[in-house]
């Protein structure tokens, strides 16, 4: 838990450990969404396991890249931060026995995550006007959710299972990776506009509410950036 807390700091430390380079930064803002290929949430309860699909998150952040070469070829490393959340209605399902009969229990989530990241990256620039970079690195997200005004009952196996009763809330701190590429071009002096994908990888134990989350998929960003 400690190293996890330590990760956390890292993006809000970039700044201190810039002051010792002299390559300019690019100062990234990044808005998109995430669509998960295995966004799942998982319930059990009294042995009876229920599977939901989470489809997209929408994302928010920011991002500071600092080239160590500064050159048509070049590397350095990358911190930052995004906000996501989800408030919607989420539809549980399993199966009933050997005929496979699914039953379906609707539970109305909120659900905020703060993510974290650093790692290192690689560029190419053309005739100083549009860079390509591929970076990647561990992240670690803080993820809370709620589950509010449930009171659902399903048959399963001729047993009555209750699902939820109330109001719910769990939170979770984890340790996943990320890889990215993305393209930009110069449309100022110091401003640059581009595109990026974001593969995203991390699990987090929401159990007593939303449940086992896993948030496996790419992320499709618009970025402005400015030269600093």
């Amino acid at each position: 838990m400690r190293f996890l807390f330590l990760l956390l700091l890292l993006p809000f430390m970039s700044t201190v450990w810039a002051q010792g380079t002299t390559a300019g930064q690019y100062v990234q803002f990044l808005a998109g969404e995430l669509h998960l290929g295995d966004g799942s949430a998982s319930i059990t309860h009294e042995d009876t396991g229920f599977e939901a699909e989470v489809s997209t998150l929408p994302y928010l952040g920011g991002a500071v890249q600092q080239p160590l070469r500064d050159r048509r070829f070049g590397y350095g490393w990358e911190a930052g931060a995004f906000l996501s959340w989800k408030n919607d209605q989420v539809s549980y399902y399993a199966k009933s026995g050997g005929n496979g009969t699914q039953v379906r229990v609707n539970v109305d989530n909120a659900f905020w995550a703060i993510e974290t990241f650093m790692g290192g990256y690689l560029q190419l620039k053309a005739a100083d006007r549009a860079r390509l970079y591929v970076s990647g690195g561990p992240l670690v997200m803080f993820g809370y959710a709620e589950s509010e005004d449930v009171d659902d009952e399903v048959t399963i196996q001729s047993a009555t299972v209750i699902i939820k009763d109330g109001d719910s809330s769990d939170y979770d701190l984890s340790l996943g990776w990320y890889g990215r590429a993305g393209a930009e071009i110069r449309v100022g002096k110091n401003t640059w506009i581009g595109a990026s994908v974001r593969y995203m990888d991390v699990e987090l134990d929401l159990s007593d509410s939303l449940g086992d989350f896993s948030i496996d998929g790419e992320m499709y960003l618009l970025t402005v950036s400015n030269r600093y």
